[in-house]
């Protein structure tokens, strides 16, 4: 893959291929997948010095999947057999897009919002943007319409004032709604969610965030959650999605 876009491939193989159980992606293997931090070969980020050793190291958290564009094409490929030679594609990276299997990692190795793909022109796109950003400087954001506009000459319009903290560290909304301008007059929109507290949440919620004030953005480097931390985040997202599709 071009850059390890995990949640874009995800996307782009539940349009094409009907039968999905032919993929053999669980739940849980696309979730982990889709936090695979460190791998060989990070798309954009990739260093190309410590790809080698990388591999060697086996700090390998990307994932082999048999290519989309080879299912769609209905060419036969043998899901439970992936070569050695992959593992030397991942050694020297030196992918092929015509191969039978695709290396998918984190979808931050290229943009952490999964909304690249945008040549789909699709008419609505939900994004959710749970990564930690206790400034709301809204960088993955403008990471994406920085380079949608550069690679694609897509235009994101959107107005995230609502989505500003004030100096007690509220927002006034959960979301914001923007426009894509995707040229020759097509248009799509996009509701994107932000990890906010408005004030309104529910007690334990603020409870919790008198305790632990970088919340909702505490660090994914702590991979303990305890049932108080995971039971917080689980209600908010709920909250907010709840509130979003109750309204008009």
């Amino acid at each position: 893959m071009r850059a390890g876009d995990f949640r874009g491939l995800c996307v782009f193989v539940i349009r094409c291929i009907p039968d999905l159980s032919a993929l053999k992606l669980s739940p849980g293997t696309a979730t982990t997948v889709s936090a695979a931090a460190v791998s060989p070969n990070s798309g954009s980020t990739t260093i190309k010095p410590l790809v080698f050793i990388l591999t060697q190291l086996n700090l390998r958290l990307g994932y082999w999947l048999p290519n989309p564009r080879k299912l769609h094409a209905k060419r036969k490929v043998i899901f439970h057999k992936v070569k050695f030679e992959y593992l030397l594609e991942e050694l020297f990276s030196r992918f092929d897009p015509e191969s039978l299997f695709v290396n998918a990692s984190d979808g931050e190795h290229l943009e952490d919002l999964g909304i690249y793909e945008l040549r789909r022109r699709c008419r609505l796109i939900i994004a959710s943007d749970a990564g930690a950003d206790p400034h709301h400087d809204f960088s993955d954001l403008a990471k994406l319409i920085r380079m949608v506009r550069i690679d694609m000459a897509i235009e994101i319009d959107i107005d995230l004032d609502r989505l500003r903290l004030s100096s007690d560290h509220l927002t006034e909304n959960h979301w914001a709604v923007g426009t894509i301008d995707y040229g020759d007059g097509e248009t799509g929109y996009l509701i994107y969610l932000k990890s906010s507290v408005t004030g309104d949440e529910e007690e334990y919620i603020h409870e919790y965030w008198n305790k632990h004030p970088r919340f909702p953005h505490e660090s994914s480097a702590e991979q303990f959650f305890d049932e108080t931390q995971f039971e917080v985040y689980r209600v908010l997202g709920h909250r907010m999605a709840r509130v979003l599709f109750s309204e008009p």
